[in-house]
């Protein structure tokens, strides 16, 4: 029988270990998506209780502190940050990332999958990374029903 992190690597098939790109983005980018986030999408799919996930964002999770912990944050974070992409026009991204949407969205959505493969998101039943995963989830149709209509 399958490990649970194997099935989180079949589910997200081609999935990039190395795609951490919500690690590498500027303080003030981070800071930008998240009120993105929070104005955005935050009123359309109330995952999060907001005090509280700005109190989890900046709270100090070094690698030696909590593994567990810095893997929830990372995947919640890459949500996050995905969600407030996908809430962006082609100009904001530019503006805000110096990147189109067309590519700003897919890395994003591969730094989400790397992250969520991290948290092990089968294998540990935690409340966090199940909104993760819900999140992604709820944004990633969204994207795939925004490309079928520019597709159109």
């Amino acid at each position: 029988m399958p490990s649970h992190g194997s099935l989180s690597n079949i589910m997200f098939a081609g999935h990039n270990p190395l795609a951490r790109l919500h690690m590498d983005i500027s303080q003030h980018q981070r800071a930008t998506l998240l009120e993105r986030f929070i104005s955005n999408v935050d009123p359309l799919v109330k995952i999060f209780h907001v005090p509280t996930l700005r109190r989890f964002i900046q709270s100090d999770v070094s690698p030696g502190n909590n593994t567990f912990k810095r893997k929830q944050k990372d995947a919640v974070l890459a949500t996050i940050l995905f969600a407030a992409v996908t809430s962006m026009t082609d100009e904001d991204c530019q503006n805000q990332l110096k990147l189109t949407r067309a590519q700003a969205l897919p890395r994003h959505k591969a730094a989400v999958e790397a992250a969520l493969v991290e948290a092990d998101f089968l294998g540990h039943h935690d409340f966090t990374t199940l909104q993760a995963l819900v999140l992604f989830l709820v944004c990633y149709l969204l994207y795939g029903f925004s490309i079928l209509l520019t597709n159109l």
